[in-house]
C-alpha cells in the first residue's frame, strides 16, 4: 500500500520524516499520561504503623539531678 495514500509524508529515502515521528511519538505520550490520570479511585492502602520515639516536652524548664528509673525497668 502507497504510504501517499494513508497521508504520511515522505522523505527521499521513503521514511517518515523525523518530525512526523517526534509529533507521533508526543502524541501517544501524551494521551499515555491523560489516560493514567483519569482514574477516579480513592487511594487506599493497608499495613502496620509502628513507631519507636515520643517526643515529650517539660512544662517547665529545668535540669534532671536523678533519674530513678531506667529504660527497661520493671514498675509497680
Amino acid at each position: 500500500m502507497n504510504a501517499s495514500i494513508l497521508g504520511e509524508d515522505l522523505s527521499a529515502t521513503g521514511r517518515i520524516c523525523r518530525g512526523e515521528q517526534l509529533m507521533r511519538a508526543a502524541g501517544a505520550l501524551t494521551l499515555l499520561l491523560l489516560l493514567a490520570g483519569c482514574g477516579n479511585r480513592e487511594k487506599a492502602v493497608s499495613g502496620t504503623i509502628e513507631v519507636d520515639e515520643a517526643h515529650v516536652g517539660p512544662r517547665a524548664g529545668g535540669r534532671v539531678e536523678k533519674i530513678f528509673h531506667w529504660e527497661g525497668d520493671h514498675l509497680r
